[in-house]
């Protein structure tokens, strides 16, 4: 049986990246930020794949909505959208349960990977990225978690 060139080849590591961001500034569609402070993470030199993306919160004040997006130079792909929830404790510090970006529900047609879930290629270098539609309260943290391999 001879090789398959077609299957991706990823790290033997497995990555996780985070992003904190407090009290976030609304932007529209037409102005997504391509810069450091909305990035997840950055792709290797041979892209990567993104295979989990969550996001939880302490804000009970509202349900924002957030732009998913990738930056390619200094250009921004928006992927879509999704509505956060507010936190269990309605501003208490108690935190929402997580909720999975990368859901059917959340992001529809997206490829699919040979388990059945959703996944998110970056090419060489790009940026995966969040930004938010309006701003937040003083003083809430928005939780972005991102598992993903390089390729090699």
């Amino acid at each position: 049986m001879g090789l398959n060139n077609n299957l991706p080849v990823f790290s033997v590591t497995p990555k996780n990246a985070m992003l904190l961001v407090t009290s976030p500034t609304g932007v529209t569609l037409s102005t997504l930020p391509t810069g450091a402070s909305n990035q997840i993470l950055q792709a290797s030199a041979q892209g990567s794949r993104v295979y989990a993306l969550h996001a939880s919160n302490d804000d009970g004040s509202y349900t924002p909505t957030i732009f998913i997006y990738i930056v390619s130079g200094s250009t921004a792909y928006p992927i879509g959208t999704v509505n956060l929830l507010k936190d269990a404790g309605s501003g208490t510090g108690a935190y929402t349960q997580s909720i999975d970006l990368l859901s059917f529900t959340n992001l529809p047609g997206l490829p699919i990977d040979e388990t059945g879930r959703q996944y998110i290629e970056l090419q060489a270098n790009n940026y995966l990225c969040i930004a938010f539609n309006t701003n937040a309260a003083a003083g809430s943290h928005y939780y972005f978690t991102a598992q993903y391999a390089d390729y090699q």
